[in-house]
């Protein structure tokens, strides 16, 4: 499996495509997604440029836009709130590369 990687500074993205029991999840269902980098954390809530939940299939990060992300190697948490799971759902992690060319 090849590692994603977030650019900064560029328009590149990442799919984030969230499955409960192996079926897909309707994503547009989601109102906040975090991600986890260590001591950084990317909230929908604070900065919704930084994703695009519109889509039923998948929430797109734009890592780009992400002003606090530092260069370095990540096991990112993920975790998506919902009006029927307002204490959010925590989806594990995901590893990511953040770089700057």
């Amino acid at each position: 499996m090849t590692t994603p990687t977030a650019w900064l500074n560029r328009d590149n993205t990442i799919d984030i495509a969230l499955h409960d029991d192996g079926v897909l999840i309707n994503h547009t269902l989601i109102t906040r997604i975090l991600l986890i980098f260590d001591s950084i954390t990317i909230d929908s809530t604070a900065t919704p440029t930084v994703f695009d939940m519109t889509n039923a299939s998948k929430v797109v990060f734009k890592p780009g836009y992400a002003a606090t992300l530092v260069i370095g190697a990540y096991d990112v948490g993920i975790i998506t709130y919902d009006p029927s799971n307002p204490l959010g759902i925590y989806w594990g992690t995901s590893r990511i590369d953040v770089r700057q060319d």
